[in-house]
């Protein structure tokens, strides 16, 4: 065992491990958001039904595990049949409208009579029916085709400031959502040659300006895995084979963190445990997931959690998942360490 590993089991008997909570945890609610390349058509199962294979094959329970949200079910055009996976049926909520520009999804359709099957409404009306744990946001195609009804700008420089709105449109319905932007996927046309990159390299700037205290958001590179001329039906929206790509590279990333990875670096170390003690506590009906130290997702921030940290401490070396992106970390030290740990039992102690 690493000697911070150890130092973390010393300190947690020193305050003693709290008995199991019977509090279960809840299945994390997913929320898939985007346009035509998330909805996707009567021919195409989407990318969705490949993420949701891979949370099946990675041993996720539909509707124990995890759970797709959404505002509404249907495909463009009509839906495809969608073959039970492993005994489950497939989880159809999603909020992929056809289409749409971040525009529409933030302020509605009133500019412009949405295609049929496309949906209706905007995001902060949505969420009034459901709450997400996870978004992950695939959005911009449309907005930078130039095809533009609205006369809202369309460079990247633009669009980037309205993803981030977007994201800040989840964060304002739960303080504690984790976002994962995608990002665009390669299309026909020599204007997305440079556009597309110019828009994706944007992306981390927005991860970085909207992650908050209890909010994480990371970027998942999809572009460079995906080749329109293979890969796309139509130039532009993914065949099978791509989504069955797109599918694979989401997998992972909606799948919980090791436990005690908090900001989901690939490592446990002392920067989640600074997390843990910020929270340390909070409780019975705690919404912050693991970002802010819930690593059993069982409402609570407690000694339970600060257990699976000491268990999975990794004092900076990267767990077998991996990282999704690169959080830029907070400094941290074994004194804080130490003071995260006597400062978790004068709570106790209070």
């Amino acid at each position: 065992m690493k000697r911070h590993a150890r130092l973390l089991y010393a300190v947690g008997l020193a305050l003693g491990l709290a008995a199991p909570s019977s509090a279960s945890a809840t299945p994390q609610r997913i929320l898939f958001l985007g346009d035509s390349v998330t909805q996707a058509d009567d021919q195409h199962l989407s990318f969705r039904y490949e993420a949701f294979k891979g949370l099946v094959d990675s041993g996720q329970i539909p509707g124990v595990d995890f759970d797709f949200v959404g505002s509404w079910q249907d495909h463009f055009g009509g839906d495809p049949t969608f073959p039970d996976y492993q005994g489950y049926s497939f989880d159809r909520d999603h909020e992929g409208h056809w289409g749409w520009r971040t525009w529409q999804i933030l302020e509605g359709d009133a500019f412009r009579s949405p295609p049929e099957n496309s949906g209706t409404g905007k995001l902060d009306v949505w969420l009034d029916g459901y709450t997400p744990d996870v978004a992950f946001v695939l959005l911009g195609t449309n907005d930078i085709s130039r095809n533009n009804p609205g006369k809202r700008p369309w460079q990247p420089t633009e669009v980037a400031p309205r993803v981030a709105e977007v994201v800040r449109t989840l964060q304002a319905d739960n303080p504690y959502v984790r976002v994962i932007l995608g990002t665009l996927i390669p299309r026909s046309g020599d204007s997305h040659d440079n556009e597309i990159p110019e828009f994706n390299a944007l992306l981390p700037g927005v991860a970085a300006d909207t992650t908050t205290d209890t909010s994480l958001v990371q970027v998942l590179d999809l572009y460079s895995s995906l080749d329109w001329t293979i890969h796309n039906y139509d130039g532009t929206h993914p065949n099978e084979t791509g989504e069955a790509i797109i599918g694979g590279l989401i997998t992972p990333a909606l799948l919980p963190a090791t436990p005690g990875d908090a900001n989901r670096n690939g490592a446990v170390d002392l920067l989640d445990f600074d997390r843990l003690a910020q929270n340390f506590g909070t409780g019975p009906a705690f919404a912050g997931g693991a970002y802010n130290g819930d690593f059993n997702r069982d409402g609570a921030v407690d000694l339970l959690d600060f257990d699976l940290l000491a268990q999975h401490f990794t004092g900076g070396a990267p767990t077998s998942a991996g990282p999704v992106a690169n959080p830029v970390p907070e400094p941290a030290s074994l004194v804080a360490l130490v003071a995260a740990g006597l400062w978790i039992g004068r709570r106790r102690m209070a």
